[in-house]
């Protein structure tokens, strides 16, 4: 199995193993205005994001997810789990666990763009599920101003991401119960029983390597996701597939201006559109990187 498949499997199936790192207590967090956290945007150079308060030295930190007004910030953190941040009146909230996790264990969150459903991973062996659930996406409903209680949705999916249609793609690792390097980006529409397997993405994003952690596009125009695949630059790479009118899939474009010797994994774009989140690591340890989406653009195929 892959580096980078290895450390994303073991994440989800095994449990989050690495050290805790701390948080600031509320009283001591800095006053923090304006959109994420108050940081300086970046330029078209990757930069670590908020460094030290969700970008942390003694853990890993991957997953970025955001409620589609921008005021809650979801990521998770090795040793802890889901995290959360939150824009109130006085400024942005420190990092807590994330309170659902009280009631519903689970990892890599993604909020649908009508602010109403949360998805996430759930697995036996990680988040604590009874006898007889499956492991795959569930969902959290809003329910006033917390989240409902689990609903199953897709089996074997992990890292699940959604159109403003509704349209959810995510990883099916069916294929790994039988000991092999396999993930495939799979795509499921809403139907009157919950979600049903729709067309698979074509073109350059599903190969004979493993592929993962998607992110699709509000409106469906592309696809990001990381594979370990011949001609990548480090120990896995961020690749782009760009979605024509007539549906059918471009071929994938390396990011090269993102991808290093390490491993670069786990995209997600923000909801204004402005920023694309990532994370890079290599021995354990890493860091949620942004950068201007622009580049999204710059690797668009001319028609």
């Amino acid at each position: 199995m892959s580096a980078l498949r290895s450390l994303a499997f073991f994440m989800i199936t095994a449990g989050l193993v690495f050290p805790r790192a701390g948080t600031s207590r509320q009283s001591d967090f800095p006053k923090l205005t304006g959109p994420y956290l108050g940081q300086k945007p970046p330029g078209v150079t990757p930069e670590i994001f908020a460094p030290g308060i969700v970008s942390s030295s003694e853990a890993l930190e991957y997953g970025m997810a955001f409620t589609p007004d921008g005021r809650e910030i979801y990521f998770n953190r090795s040793g802890t789990g889901v995290m959360v941040c939150a824009l109130t009146d006085s400024g942005w909230t420190a990092p807590i666990k994330a309170p659902f996790l009280e009631k519903c264990k689970g990892g890599a969150v993604h909020i649908m763009y009508d602010g109403k459903r949360l998805l996430l991973n759930r697995y036996p062996e990680a988040h604590r599920l009874k006898e007889g659930e499956p492991g795959g996406i569930w969902s959290l409903l809003k329910k006033d101003a917390d989240w409902g209680n689990p609903i199953f949705l897709i089996k074997d999916g992990m890292r699940a991401t959604s159109t403003r249609d509704g349209a959810i793609y995510t990883t099916d690792i069916s294929g790994r119960k039988e000991g092999k390097d396999e993930g495939i980006i799979a795509k499921y529409i809403p139907s009157d029983s919950g979600y049903q397997r729709a067309v698979d993405p074509g073109g350059g994003v599903n190969t004979e390597s493993s592929e993962a952690h998607p992110f699709i596009a509000p409106d469906e125009s592309y696809i990001i996701f990381d594979s370990s695949r011949p001609g990548m630059k480090g120990k896995g790479d961020l690749y782009f597939s760009f979605r024509f009118a007539d549906g059918s899939w471009s071929r994938a474009f390396n990011a090269a201006v993102l991808n290093t010797a390490e491993a670069d994994w786990c995209a997600t774009v923000s909801p204004d559109g402005k920023y694309l989140f990532f994370t890079r690591n290599g021995t354990g340890n890493g860091d949620i990187y942004w950068v201007d989406a622009k580049i999204i653009e710059e690797l668009r195929p001319k028609e």
